[in-house]
């Protein structure tokens, strides 16, 4: 196998990039000043998710680095963070650590393909609206983002643990 087919985004399904106009059609209609803040080191991974995000009608902001979120400005009203655990620098938890000293209550969903018990009950402690399991599908991430941004009570962690 080519080194460079390791770098594909299994989201499971891509429709949303073949057909974006079908995923808009069947979403709920966000709020227009809602923002998907998408924090994820892998290009292609935070491409998709940002595409995703935006065919579903939200304003999504995207950033490479922990850091890089953390320094700009943030509109929470009706906002979430989509957050990757593991990256270089500044891992996700950090982040959200930082993020929750500060005393905001952003809602976080956390995405993550590490299905390391310590460093996910961790992070559930500091608040997270959900964590995903990498791969996910575009329907589990529409449904977690639209939670997030509605303040619908976080689902159940039993089939996250």
């Amino acid at each position: 196998m080519p080194a460079h087919s390791r770098r594909v985004v299994d989201l499971s399904s891509l429709t949303v990039i073949a057909n974006p106009a079908l995923i808009a059609a069947t979403s709920p209609r966000p709020d227009p000043n809602a923002v998907v803040y998408i924090v994820e080191d892998d290009s292609a991974v935070r491409s998709a998710l940002d595409l995703l995000a935006r065919c579903c009608g939200w304003r999504a902001c995207s950033f490479a680095s922990g850091r890089e979120f953390l320094d700009s400005e943030i509109h929470e009203a009706g906002s979430c963070l989509v957050l990757d655990l593991n990256m270089p620098q500044m891992d996700g938890e950090t982040v959200l650590r930082r993020l929750r000293e500060r005393g905001s209550g952003l809602p976080v969903l956390v995405i993550t393909g590490d299905r390391s018990g310590a460093q996910l009950e961790r992070v559930r402690r500091l608040g997270v609206y959900e964590v995903l399991q990498k791969p996910f599908g575009d329907d589990a991430f529409q449904s977690a983002v639209q939670g997030c941004v509605s303040g619908q009570a976080a689902p159940s962690d039993a089939a996250d643990t």
